[in-house]
């Protein structure tokens, strides 16, 4: 599957779970709004009339329990999420903008225009295309459950389940999309110094045995520097030279800029969502794994259940994954640019600014500055639940000794 393809499924699949409001056209963008506003309501309504339940004390088995309250929070924070969405719509145009805009930057499009190999090599990381497999296999499995079992009533509070479910996993694949985004930006960049490196490195040189890179030089520089073909002084080339490879530098220095904005965004927009998505996931997992031990060896619960509800984290897990995984290989990028910039030929303060630059600002994602997202909190995560975990079991036996 084509990338713009999976980017446009998606666009379409994070507005049908009320994740997005924000639309170029007018009318569509109202009816998104619409629909969110609807969404917000149904959430509510469920909300309310499970604590109205919780209130009047109705009594549940242990895994019902468990269930009711991990589709109360995941409902909770599907409303929160729509409401972020419907609040945040602003931002979320600022960063379709600002892609566009770096888009259709005249000085890097005319400095590098990418291959199809690198285009193709670009677009076999992005990860997300593949999701579908997992949620197709998911609700396939719901599907196969119902029918085998016979519980038909049953698969519309587990459609519903799975409404909330994705409604809140689905902010890890939203960062995700913006992550490879910046990504792709940065590797365009730091093509663009590769290739600024190797020119100004060969001006250096006399022409008599380069004639196709003084036609390129030629070319680039037609419209506001003036090249002689006679003069193969290295000195009076770098003169004339000079406003083209600064004015390089200083396209790229703000195509950085827009793209650490983005990072602040994206950190505003998704950040106390991911927060919430995290701690969810992190409690809905830890009991999962808990029962699924307590099933195993002690048969308390139904094994059927606790596997099934094990199986539908599975999908959470892969995304959560890979956007630490994503986060932290765009965030390595700028050190791969702060190397090719210290070895740049080219002595200028605007170099030297734009390094000092990446050092302040670099690119980093975060959960709403609370913790940054990259292997080591995916590390930690697994810490934390695995402890959790640890402990409900061990509480467990000793509550249960004779």
């Amino acid at each position: 599957m084509h990338s713009r393809i999976a980017k446009r499924i998606y666009r379409y699949y994070f507005r049908v779970l009320g994740l997005s409001c924000w639309s170029s056209k007018q009318w569509l963008q109202i009816c998104l709004i619409l629909y969110t506003c609807l969404i917000l309501f149904v959430e509510f309504h469920e909300i309310a009339i499970g604590l109205i339940t919780d209130f009047n004390g109705t009594k549940l088995s242990i895994a019902g329990s468990v269930l009711f309250y991990i589709t109360l929070g995941y409902n909770a924070v599907h409303f929160f999420n729509c409401l972020i969405a419907l609040i945040g719509q602003k931002y979320e145009e600022t960063i379709e903008k600002i892609f566009q805009d770096i888009d259709d930057t005249f000085q890097l499009r005319l400095f590098y225009q990418s291959t199809h190999e690198e285009e193709k090599r670009l677009q076999s990381d992005n990860y997300f295309r593949y999701y579908w497999i997992f949620e197709g296999f998911w609700l396939l499995t719901l599907i196969i459950d119902a029918f085998y079992e016979g519980r038909f009533a049953e698969l519309l509070f587990h459609a519903r389940y799975i409404f909330a479910v994705q409604g809140v996993t689905s902010n890890y694949l939203q960062q995700l999309m913006v992550v490879v985004e910046i990504e792709n930006k940065l590797k365009v960049l730091s093509h663009c110094l590769v290739k600024h490196n190797l020119l100004f490195k060969e001006k250096l040189y006399p022409f008599e045995n380069n004639r196709n890179l003084l036609k390129t030089y030629e070319v680039m520089n037609a419209d506001f520097i003036e090249v002689k073909k006679a003069n193969n002084d290295s000195k009076e080339f770098s003169s004339r030279i000079g406003p083209y490879q600064l004015k390089r530098i200083l396209a790229m220095k703000h195509v950085y800029t827009q793209l650490t904005k983005v990072c602040q965004l994206s950190s505003t927009m998704y950040g106390s969502r991911l927060f919430l998505t995290v701690l969810l996931c992190i409690y809905d997992f830890t009991l999962v794994l808990y029962f699924l031990i307590i099933a195993l060896t002690d048969r308390a619960v139904d094994a059927w259940l606790t596997f099934w509800s094990f199986y539908t984290n599975l999908p959470s897990i892969v995304k959560f994954a890979f956007l630490c995984k994503k986060c932290e290989s765009c965030s390595s990028m700028t050190s791969d640019i702060l190397l090719k910039l210290r070895s740049s030929p080219v002595k200028s303060l605007l170099v030297d600014d734009f390094i000092l630059q990446i050092r302040q600002n670099p690119i980093k994602f975060t959960a709403y500055d609370f913790y940054e997202l990259n292997t080591e909190t995916l590390t930690q995560v697994s810490v934390i639940v695995f402890d959790l975990m640890l402990f409900l079991v061990q509480m467990f036996y000793l509550t249960n000794e004779p």
